[in-house]
């Protein structure tokens, strides 16, 4: 069996800080969200 090797576009993790900015986006995102729903 041959495997094709592709990227991968769905994975974003990147190690250090560009790992920790994208964590601290979707959390804001999150919240953001939550809070325009409570309205």
């Amino acid at each position: 069996i041959v495997r094709k090797k592709y990227q991968d576009c769905s994975h974003w993790c990147l190690p250090g800080i560009p790992d920790t900015w994208n964590e601290l986006l979707y959390a804001m995102l999150i919240m953001k969200t939550k809070l325009d729903q409570a309205d």
